[in-house]
């Protein structure tokens, strides 16, 4: 509680410091021109597109901020750049039902009848011209994952998993899995527990290496923790590479050139936003001061320094074990950060965009 009462305070602190500087966002739709330029590219050639984002639930706000104000810009954010996957996090059953209509063309997995309406729905959308859904499930993230709405490790509300497995619908017919989570944001031994169960779960269902365990696997969420604290670090020492840093690579920047079409497709990484949640003060957050604040907070609510200048608890992993069908390439990793009309944020996260290149080993 402690923690919870010092996080609080910096906030408090953090936003006299805005106010008193009088700084205003701006209020024009504004898309970013790289990706703007490639999406026809990449949809053209079949690239994955796989989007991860926290849409707010609609229950919290009352201002202008509310589901009614931003569900519009939730689906034209969608529309705009129409991913292969949307993996979806906080949405209600309620909100999710309204995107489905606002956002044709992609079919739906999550869990509609087994939660109440209040309850967050972990969805994952497809789209139905590039994608032909194999199988899904879900999970609960606790000690006993198979019983609905169960949670451990001291956490505040219950938490799961749900996953799909797709084939790409292209000559190549590409497959692979996704796996969508929303961690605990009140207990890091939660989080902790919770990343290893979901490397514990994915052995027990994707390790046959003649089926799913020779398909790449890409964890999509909002992990309420940023990247080098431990739930994160389990992670990465099981295989899972993270999809910005590889974008970072300068060797994988090389290599990933493209020449089609006059246009040349380069692992671009958006290396400007500082935090993936913003908490509707959207570009605000990238200033120097702004960015210290955020190193402590992070500090206090992880226990451990997170890297400076990158404060994203969104990520997108993937894994490609030794006995993969297919080697991973990423092509570009964005966290999308366009500004909308009147400064109403669809939501108080950014999504992340990852574009990914599979080819047959």
């Amino acid at each position: 509680m402690k923690y919870k009462i010092l996080i609080s305070i910096i906030l408090i602190l953090f936003l006299s410091f805005l106010l008193s500087n009088y700084i205003t966002q701006k209020s024009e739709t504004e898309h970013n021109t790289f990706i703007d330029n490639h999406l026809p590219f990449w949809h053209k050639t079949n690239k994955l597109m796989i989007m991860s984002y926290n849409i707010r639930s609609s229950n919290i706000d009352a201002d202008k901020h509310k589901w009614s104000n931003r569900k519009k810009l939730v689906a034209e954010t969608l529309n705009h750049y129409r991913p292969d996957i949307i993996s979806t996090q906080e949405g209600l059953k309620s909100q999710l039902l309204e995107l489905r209509k606002m956002v044709p063309g992609y079919g739906y997995y999550g869990i509609l009848n087994d939660i109440k309406a209040e309850d967050e729905n972990l969805a994952i959308f497809y789209n139905i011209d590039t994608v032909k859904l194999i199988k899904s499930g879900h999970f609960w993230l606790s000690e006993t994952p198979d019983i609905s709405n169960s949670k451990s490790w001291n956490m505040m509300f219950p938490r799961m998993v749900t996953y799909i497995h797709g084939v790409q619908i292209s000559k190549n017919k590409q497959e692979f899995i996704v796996i969508n989570t929303h961690f605990d944001h009140d207990s890091t031994e939660s989080r902790v527990n919770s990343s290893k169960l979901i490397i514990k779960k994915i052995k027990e269902l994707f390790n046959n290496k003649e089926g799913d365990g020779s398909l790449p696997i890409f964890i999509t969420g909002d992990f309420n923790e940023a990247p080098s604290n431990p739930s994160y670090n389990e992670f990465i020492l099981n295989g899972f590479k993270d999809s910005y840093v590889q974008c970072s690579d300068t060797s994988i920047s090389t290599s990933n050139t493209i020449n089609i079409s006059n246009i040349v497709t380069k692992c671009y990484q958006e290396i400007s936003t500082a935090s993936t949640v913003h908490f509707y003060y959207g570009h605000l957050l990238n200033n120097f001061i702004a960015k210290v604040i955020l190193y402590l907070a992070f500090r206090v609510h992880s226990g451990s320094f997170p890297t400076w200048g990158r404060y994203h608890i969104d990520w997108i992993l993937y894994l490609e074990s030794k006995d993969c069908k297919y080697s991973v390439q990423v092509l570009t990793y964005h966290v999308i950060n366009d500004l909308l009309v009147s400064d109403i944020h669809p939501s108080d996260h950014y999504p992340v965009l990852g574009v990914y290149d599979l080819n047959k080993r």
